[in-house]
């Protein structure tokens, strides 16, 4: 309506052609000034004295580096609504249960459940922002946005973690979980490591049914080149105590208790459901 406006109320009746200069290295205010007046010398108008603006837009030659400036003339500019939209997050602990010493020295756990946190988001938001956003909802002392890992799951499989820098669009929550993991002692020389955790209990000797352990249950682990298997092994009873009938009393127990498997050689993997026979040999050098 406003350019109808400016064409009935235009004072130029007679627009001349105007060449504009491609010698950009001038003062952009001397370049400014060429284009304002080249589109004066065709629009005059009160819509022109009172509502134009002029936008500088800069185009880099991803070839040859080739930078070409330009000063055009606006009248609108055309700003997105940001709506306030939920999502969903499921936020796990560092550890599924925490454990409790008695006075006669016996231990027992309390569990730490999976908590739920409906957030309040914009789709410019990043994961970044998403991270701090849960910190301060839940109270986590101590805890940084590195600390957090966050990534989908389904059908009790990663599929995707999200860098910090990715935006909220990327996330799937229509068949996916959005799963948040607090995963301590990060280092530059760490690497982060997930885990599957499959429980075994022992119907007769030779028959076993298994639990998957899978939405609760820390899936990530910071680990260095320098860690042994009786090292993660260590570290699963240490985050997944309660799981366990006893502590471990020493390294042969511990081992007994806990096995370790590349998750793709394991029997009921591949077979693409539950089985009740136990994988051959344990993952090691």
């Amino acid at each position: 309506m406003l350019d109808l406006i400016h064409e009935d109320l235009n004072r130029v009746t007679s627009k001349p052609y105007v060449e504009m200069s491609e010698n950009m290295n001038r003062p952009d205010a001397v370049i400014a000034k060429e284009f304002w007046d080249g589109f004066k010398a065709r629009n005059g108008s009160i819509i022109v004295d009172l509502m134009y603006g002029q936008l500088k837009s800069t185009v880099t030659c991803l070839t040859c580096g080739r930078i070409s400036n330009a000063f055009d003339p606006y009248l609108s500019v055309c700003l997105p609504i940001v709506k306030e939209e939920r999502l969903e997050f499921n936020f796990v602990r560092e550890k599924s249960h925490e454990v409790i010493r008695t006075e006669s020295g016996e231990s027992s756990y309390n569990l730490n459940p999976m908590t739920v946190v409906d957030l309040a988001v914009r789709k410019n938001m990043r994961i970044k922002d998403v991270k701090s956003a849960l910190i301060d909802t839940l109270s986590l002392g101590g805890v940084t946005p590195d600390d957090l890992v966050v990534a989908n799951q389904k059908g009790g499989k990663i599929t995707e973690i999200f860098k910090d820098a990715a935006s909220l669009d990327d996330i799937d929550q229509e068949r996916e979980y959005t799963m948040v993991f607090h995963v301590a002692n990060k280092t530059p020389e760490s690497h982060l490591v997930e885990f599957n955790f499959f429980q075994y209990c022992q119907k007769n000797k030779k028959s076993f049914t298994v639990d998957h352990l899978e939405k609760s249950a820390p899936r990530f682990f910071s680990l260095t080149n320098e860690t042994t298997l009786l090292d993660v092994k260590k570290l699963i009873v240490e985050k997944m105590g309660g799981i366990f009938k006893s502590e471990p009393e020493n390294d042969e127990m511990l081992n007994s208790m806990v096995e370790v498997h590349v998750r793709d050689n394991l029997p009921m993997v591949m077979m693409g459901k539950y089985t009740r026979t136990r994988a051959e040999c344990e993952f090691c050098d």
